[in-house]
C-alpha cells in the first residue's frame, strides 16, 4: 500500500491488512520474527515520522496473525 498525504487533516482509509506474506523478508513487531512467506500476517497502518518528498506516507508495523489472538 503506497497511500501519501499532503496534510494531516485528511483521514486515513484503513488502519490495518490482513494478508499473506509475500516473501519472507518482514519481521514481527512484536516477537521480533521473520514471517515466513505465506504466514497470515496483520499490519496496522500509521503515518511515517520521515517525510518522502514533502508527503507524509503511510508505514505498516506487521505482526504474526497468531501473536495477536
Amino acid at each position: 500500500m503506497n497511500e501519501y498525504y499532503d496534510s494531516e487533516d485528511e483521514v486515513v482509509p484503513a488502519t490495518y491488512k490482513v494478508e499473506q506474506a509475500k516473501s519472507g523478508r518482514s519481521t514481527c513487531a512484536k516477537s521480533k520474527e521473520l514471517i515466513p512467506m505465506g504466514e497470515l500476517r496483520v499490519g496496522w497502518y500509521d503515518k511515517s515520522e520521515r517525510i518522502m518528498n514533502y508527503r507524509v506516507r503511510l508505514i505498516a508495523s506487521w505482526y504474526l496473525a497468531l501473536y495477536l489472538l
